[in-house]
């Protein structure tokens, strides 16, 4: 049994990739409504994990990641990130495999290029991260599994909810001009390939799954890297593309974070294995 908690896109694009899993079939995936913030609604949900007596493969990826919001609201961002978090692994059944979906935020700023190995030292500089790894530890705790996801990007499938990817589209069909960083870089991926990977990793390796997992992809991409290769992608004018500094401009983030961080994928490549890593068009 799969258990996902989180809806937005990588939610959905993580029950896609379930829905053609071999250990889902016959469209026996159903949909339930629990905000992770709200006890009443774990306690309703916690009784229906611990009564599947076959091997439970809980993948948690509720989360408030926008690290503006974060700031803003420490408390609620607390509940869903550590405090929710804690009430639902420390009360279901220990045979469970338990995944938790953290960021590689954790890491902190990457100098001179280097990319993080899951056993380097962690030094979050964000509020966000600072949550973040304070949830692996909760998570390790009761031995789970965290995968520390890069910077994802793609298509919304949230209705009413759109991405760094439909704007940019949006806006260069418009013919309106697009501010992206050029200096701030990421081993970024694509929401499909990501929940792909997650997937197979879990059918893959449940029983032997390490305790950290960097997702990313091979390259170290910019936003303004990515705006180019979607305007050559969809026969847009790249023109139209202005490549800004992060770390000369405060209009956009008024919150710290670091400027790049990059992180290495040989344990993800060795355990699947996978070739190459690319963030998809």
């Amino acid at each position: 049994m799969y258990s996902r908690c989180g809806t937005g896109t990588d939610g959905r694009r993580t029950r896609h990739c379930l829905a053609h899993s071999r250990r889902v079939r016959g469209g026996n995936a159903k949909s339930i409504r629990c905000d992770v913030g709200k006890k009443d609604d774990l306690d309703r949900l916690i009784p229906m994990i611990n009564s599947v007596r076959e091997p439970c493969r809980i993948i948690y990826l509720s989360a408030c990641h926008n690290p503006e919001q974060v700031e803003a609201d420490p408390w609620m961002s607390w509940n869903t990130n550590v405090a929710g978090l804690d009430y639902l692994v420390s009360r279901i059944n220990r045979n469970a495999v338990f995944i938790f979906a953290s960021t590689d935020a954790v890491y902190g700023e990457s100098r001179a290029g280097y990319r993080y190995r899951e056993d380097d030292r962690t030094d979050p500089v964000s509020m966000y991260g600072i949550q973040k790894l304070s949830g692996e530890a909760v998570v390790s705790h009761y031995g789970g599994h965290s995968f520390r996801y890069a910077l994802l990007a793609g298509r919304s499938a949230a209705e009413g909810r759109s991405h760094f990817w439909d704007s940019v589209i949006a806006d260069l069909r418009a013919g309106t001009p697009v501010e992206l960083f050029s200096d701030a870089f990421r081993c970024m991926l694509d929401f499909g390939t990501a929940a792909r990977l997650t997937v197979r990793l879990v059918e893959g390796h449940a029983d032997a799954l390490p305790p950290a997992v960097n997702i990313c992809g091979d390259e170290a991409l910019s936003k303004y890297d990515v705006g180019m290769r979607l305007a050559r992608e969809y026969k847009l004018p790249e023109n139209l593309i202005i490549p800004i500094k992060m770390a000369e401009d405060n209009r956009i983030f008024r919150t710290r974070r670091a400027l790049s961080i990059l992180t290495d994928n040989s344990l993800l490549k060795g355990m699947l294995p996978e070739e190459h890593i690319r963030i998809r068009l």
